[in-house]
């Protein structure tokens, strides 16, 4: 049933990506994550994933490509993407150089579709209106992975056994924790974006925007993910200072702090589980700091020691491929070499800049959940590998490009600088900011 679903969801997704760019983006958006769970399933020995992975970046690039030719994209954007571009595909010269086709094919495809969310946003969903329908596309694509992780949460059914610690993780129906944490962040950021731009006129909606936030965090929780409690803290802390929420810290501080004396706490006493190897490094009961982060340290360090026996050539340009290293920077350095790696370095210097001016001179909404989803980035790229996910591309890259994108535009105008200014902007501010919306809210 599942896989007559989303054998369906991947046929429309590819005829919608051909008939209309504005429509296929947000059906392949909202159906990824009924696809992802035939992760296991192929045809031919291609699965649905790779269809949609590879389908994505050919179709859109010359549509994207025609596209913004007629929609203002700034020079921020289109260097941003050409050095992600250039960091992740570097290994390609050497894959050419062996005759790889396979593997250069496969890198080509990833790296395009990281180059591709820069613009996806931004091209499409800058109006008030194409925004609007993008958040709650984001919202539907939500609905699939809660539903299925709370119902494992109540009946017991584990369908794939991932443990962590002694832990067992609720993954539901995908690989790993990976796509169900995913796409609960994409959620939540989206439950955010959407209640600071557009206010539900109903308390309804505002509940039910509400429940889905808890029911996401509960699924997020039972992960057990080392990387997703860093996440929620830095979120916590990075949308409550910027947005001048400082009660959400004092409230949430002290919620947390209840749940944390109350006795038997389970939260408490997964936690204590979860960064058991931690908690025992700081106070001096482990002594090998390679058994923090699940033995990450090992494999880093193995990792290292292959890297230093690679010629020269493979270490400046990298090999093309993807070793398991379970650190991005490292798997980069691997697969593009030393150059590969210095030029992402600065892409992603050059993108936390941008985002930072943003925020001094604008700090709308889209800015600092762009913020926050580049920090994501940050944290998950220390223990994983976010430039193989197509789909936590276009998110993350999508919602910078859309806050970078917005720039020029809306800094024409600072409506929020004018004394006893209207919440929304003026017919005349509406035409000078190219009616862009993206600055301000309802």
């Amino acid at each position: 049933m599942i896989l007559a679903l989303a054998t369906i969801c991947t046929i429309v997704s590819v005829v919608g990506l051909i008939i209309s760019p504005y429509w296929g983006i947000l059906f392949t958006l909202m159906a990824k994550p009924i696809i992802d769970v035939t992760w296991n399933c192929s045809f031919g020995g291609v699965n649905l994933l790779e269809i949609v992975g590879i389908a994505f970046p050919l179709l859109l690039l010359p549509r994207l490509s025609a596209r913004c030719q007629s929609v203002s994209i700034n020079n921020e954007i289109r260097w941003l993407a050409i050095g992600y571009l250039a960091s992740y595909s570097m290994g390609s010269v050497t894959l050419a150089l062996h005759g790889n086709h396979h593997l250069l094919g496969e890198l080509l495809l990833r790296s395009l579709n990281g180059y591709l969310g820069f613009f996806l946003f931004a091209c499409f969903y800058q109006d008030r209106k194409g925004f609007k329908i993008l958040l709650l596309s984001l919202l539907i694509a939500g609905i699939f992975p809660v539903v299925m992780g709370l119902y494992q949460s109540a009946t017991g059914i584990i369908w794939q056994q991932r443990q962590t610690v002694g832990l067992i993780r609720r993954v539901g129906l995908y690989h790993d924790g990976f796509n169900m944490r995913l796409y609960g962040f994409q959620t939540l950021a989206v439950i955010l974006l959407y209640r600071s731009c557009f206010t539900p006129a109903r308390k309804f909606w505002d509940l039910l925007l509400f429940a889905y936030a808890v029911g996401w965090l509960y699924v997020v929780f039972n992960l057990y993910s080392k990387a997703a409690n860093l996440i929620l803290v830095v979120w916590w802390i990075t949308w409550s200072i910027l947005r001048s929420k400082l009660h959400y810290l004092l409230w949430g501080s002290i919620s947390l702090g209840v749940l944390w004396v109350v006795p038997g706490s389970p939260i408490r006493q997964a936690l204590e589980t979860l960064f058991s190897k931690e908690i025992a490094f700081s106070s001096g009961d482990l002594e090998d700091n390679r058994r923090v982060l699940a033995g990450r340290g090992f494999i880093w360090e193995q990792c290292w020691e292959n890297w230093k026996r690679q010629d020269p050539e493979h270490k400046i340009l990298g090999t093309g491929a993807s070793p398991g290293t379970h650190n991005e920077f490292l798997r980069i350095l691997f697969s593009a070499g030393l150059l590969g790696l210095i030029i992402n370095i600065v892409v992603l210097t050059g993108t936390c800049l941008v985002l930072l001016k943003l925020i001094r001179s604008r700090g709308s909404a889209v800015d600092i959940i762009a913020l926050m989803v580049f920090q994501m980035w940050l944290v998950d790229c220390t223990g994983l590998h976010p430039g193989l996910y197509p789909t936590y591309q276009w998110f993350v890259w999508g919602i910078i490009g859309l806050a970078i994108g917005s720039t020029q535009r809306v800094h024409k105008v600072a409506v929020t600088n004018v004394p006893n200014a209207p919440r929304w902007p003026s017919r005349i501010e509406k035409e000078l900011v190219g009616h862009n919306f993206l600055g301000y809210e309802s």
